[in-house]
Protein backbone atom coordinates (compact mmCIF):
# COMPACT_ATOMS: atom_id res chain seq x y z
CA UNK A 1 0.00 0.00 0.00
CA UNK A 2 2.80 2.45 1.19
CA UNK A 3 4.82 1.02 -1.95
CA UNK A 4 2.21 2.31 -4.17
CA UNK A 5 1.23 5.40 -2.87
CA UNK A 6 5.14 5.98 -3.03
CA UNK A 7 4.92 4.78 -6.88
CA UNK A 8 1.74 7.62 -7.41
CA UNK A 9 3.65 10.57 -5.62
CA UNK A 10 6.81 9.64 -7.67
CA UNK A 11 4.63 9.85 -11.00
CA UNK A 12 3.13 12.76 -10.16
CA UNK A 13 6.54 14.18 -9.54
CA UNK A 14 7.93 13.51 -12.56
CA UNK A 15 4.91 15.35 -15.03
CA UNK A 16 6.85 17.22 -17.87
CA UNK A 17 5.13 20.05 -19.94
CA UNK A 18 2.30 19.18 -21.87
CA UNK A 19 1.92 15.78 -19.96
CA UNK A 20 -1.58 14.60 -18.81
CA UNK A 21 -2.18 11.79 -16.62
CA UNK A 22 -4.37 8.22 -16.92
CA UNK A 23 -5.01 6.38 -14.30
CA UNK A 24 -5.55 2.03 -14.49
CA UNK A 25 -5.74 0.01 -11.32
CA UNK A 26 -4.94 2.34 -9.05
CA UNK A 27 -2.07 3.75 -10.98
CA UNK A 28 -1.46 7.25 -12.44
CA UNK A 29 0.29 7.14 -15.94
CA UNK A 30 1.69 9.93 -17.68
CA UNK A 31 0.44 9.78 -20.95
CA UNK A 32 2.97 11.40 -23.32
CA UNK A 33 1.77 13.67 -26.06
CA UNK A 34 0.69 11.64 -29.07
CA UNK A 35 -1.43 11.99 -31.74
CA UNK A 36 -3.75 9.00 -30.65
CA UNK A 37 -4.07 10.07 -26.96
CA UNK A 38 -7.56 11.83 -27.48
CA UNK A 39 -8.78 8.26 -28.86
CA UNK A 40 -7.39 6.35 -25.94
CA UNK A 41 -8.53 8.37 -22.94
CA UNK A 42 -12.09 8.65 -24.83
CA UNK A 43 -11.96 4.56 -25.03
CA UNK A 44 -11.03 3.97 -21.42
CA UNK A 45 -13.73 6.49 -20.26
CA UNK A 46 -10.99 9.17 -18.72
CA UNK A 47 -11.02 12.41 -18.53
CA UNK A 48 -9.32 15.02 -17.18
CA UNK A 49 -11.43 15.84 -14.04
CA UNK A 50 -11.23 12.38 -13.11
CA UNK A 51 -7.46 12.14 -13.26
CA UNK A 52 -7.48 15.43 -11.43
CA UNK A 53 -10.24 13.54 -8.76
CA UNK A 54 -7.69 10.67 -8.28
CA UNK A 55 -4.52 12.96 -7.99
CA UNK A 56 -6.95 14.87 -5.67
CA UNK A 57 -7.31 11.50 -3.34
CA UNK A 58 -3.41 10.02 -3.81
CA UNK A 59 -2.53 13.45 -2.04
CA UNK A 60 -5.34 13.51 0.77
CA UNK A 61 -4.22 10.02 1.00
CA UNK A 62 -0.53 10.94 1.67
CA UNK A 63 -1.79 13.89 3.67
CA UNK A 64 -4.14 12.05 6.38
CA UNK A 65 -0.79 9.27 6.38
CA UNK A 66 1.80 11.77 7.17
CA UNK A 67 -0.28 13.74 9.59
CA UNK A 68 -1.22 10.53 11.72
CA UNK A 69 2.82 9.70 11.37
CA UNK A 70 3.31 12.84 12.57
CA UNK A 71 0.89 12.98 15.83
CA UNK A 72 1.85 9.36 16.13
CA UNK A 73 5.36 10.75 16.47
CA UNK A 74 4.51 13.59 19.02
CA UNK A 75 2.71 11.35 21.31
CA UNK A 76 5.19 8.89 21.77
CA UNK A 77 7.46 11.65 22.74
CA UNK A 78 5.20 12.60 25.81
CA UNK A 79 5.88 8.71 27.38
CA UNK A 80 8.26 8.16 30.07
CA UNK A 81 10.28 5.33 28.68
CA UNK A 82 12.09 6.54 25.43
CA UNK A 83 14.52 3.26 25.53
CA UNK A 84 11.98 1.39 24.56
CA UNK A 85 10.83 3.72 21.42
CA UNK A 86 13.71 5.05 20.31
CA UNK A 87 14.60 2.42 17.68
CA UNK A 88 10.62 2.34 16.32
CA UNK A 89 10.73 6.08 16.71
CA UNK A 90 13.78 6.25 14.78
CA UNK A 91 12.54 4.09 11.83
CA UNK A 92 9.06 5.83 11.89
CA UNK A 93 10.80 9.24 11.35
CA UNK A 94 13.17 8.16 8.41
CA UNK A 95 10.02 6.38 6.96
CA UNK A 96 8.35 9.80 6.96
CA UNK A 97 11.01 11.65 5.72
CA UNK A 98 10.97 9.67 2.73
CA UNK A 99 7.10 9.86 2.62
CA UNK A 100 7.66 13.28 2.77
CA UNK A 101 10.55 14.62 0.22
CA UNK A 102 8.28 12.48 -2.13
CA UNK A 103 5.15 14.06 -1.42
CA UNK A 104 6.85 17.58 -1.73
CA UNK A 105 8.24 16.64 -4.75
CA UNK A 106 4.92 15.80 -6.46
CA UNK A 107 4.83 20.03 -6.01
CA UNK A 108 7.16 20.21 -9.11
CA UNK A 109 5.49 17.69 -11.57
CA UNK A 110 1.84 19.80 -10.38
CA UNK A 111 3.41 23.14 -11.49
CA UNK A 112 4.23 21.76 -14.98
CA UNK A 113 0.30 20.28 -15.23
CA UNK A 114 -1.11 23.81 -14.71
CA UNK A 115 0.57 24.44 -18.23
CA UNK A 116 -0.69 21.55 -19.92
CA UNK A 117 -4.75 22.48 -18.15
CA UNK A 118 -4.10 26.60 -18.61
CA UNK A 119 -7.24 26.92 -20.49
CA UNK A 120 -9.00 25.50 -17.85
CA UNK A 121 -9.27 27.67 -14.59
CA UNK A 122 -11.63 24.64 -13.07
CA UNK A 123 -8.65 22.51 -12.86
CA UNK A 124 -6.10 25.38 -12.17
CA UNK A 125 -8.17 26.23 -8.87
CA UNK A 126 -8.29 22.50 -8.23
CA UNK A 127 -4.41 22.21 -8.35
CA UNK A 128 -3.60 25.17 -6.29
CA UNK A 129 -6.11 23.89 -3.86
CA UNK A 130 -4.05 20.71 -3.86
CA UNK A 131 -0.56 22.25 -3.80
CA UNK A 132 -1.90 24.47 -1.07
CA UNK A 133 -2.53 21.16 0.93
CA UNK A 134 0.79 19.78 0.47
CA UNK A 135 2.68 23.06 1.36
CA UNK A 136 0.74 23.04 4.76
CA UNK A 137 1.93 19.33 5.43
CA UNK A 138 5.56 20.27 5.13
CA UNK A 139 4.99 23.05 7.56
CA UNK A 140 3.61 21.27 9.94
CA UNK A 141 6.73 18.67 9.43
CA UNK A 142 9.16 21.14 9.36
CA UNK A 143 7.23 22.71 12.50
CA UNK A 144 6.84 19.51 14.89
CA UNK A 145 10.92 17.88 13.47
CA UNK A 146 12.03 21.05 14.33
CA UNK A 147 10.97 21.08 17.62
CA UNK A 148 12.44 17.94 18.70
Amino acid sequence: MIDDLLTNLTTIGKISPGDKLSVEKGKIYISAVKLNRPFARWFTSQDRYSSIDFLKSTVDFAADYIITRIELFKTTELLPDKTILHETQLKAKDELKIIMNVYVGTLKGLEELKGTYQDDRSILSSLDVIMNKISKIEEEYNITFNQM
